[in-house]
């Protein structure tokens, strides 16, 4: 297993490891994966400031919408993904609408 690389925090260091672990990435998919795990760390520091106000908020959005492109280019199986927040809330959110039916 090729290790994380460094500069990766905690979050992006687990899922990296996690990931190739699991699978086999070229050089390509390898870079893919470390903008993954880096937008991951990114989203675990915003979410610890996001009580800052709403450029860090905004941010987080954006972190999470960033990290969901690159898990969708990457092509790894939803059981494998981090949440990243975003997803979960849409999940339930469709859950509720058609429970509701």
């Amino acid at each position: 297993m090729i290790k994380a690389p460094k500069g990766l925090a905690r979050r992006g260091a687990a899922f990296w490891k996690q990931i190739l672990g699991a699978f086999e990435l070229g050089p390509a998919e390898q870079q893919l994966l470390l903008e993954t795990c880096r937008a991951l760390d990114t989203i675990e520091d915003l979410q610890t400031r996001a009580g800052e106000g709403s450029k860090v908020l905004a941010e987080l959005r954006q972190q999470r919408l960033v990290a969901a492109r690159l898990l969708s280019q990457l092509a790894i199986p939803e059981s494998e993904r981090p949440s990243t927040g975003h997803q979960a809330r849409a999940r339930a959110a469709a859950r509720a609408r058609w429970s509701r039916s």
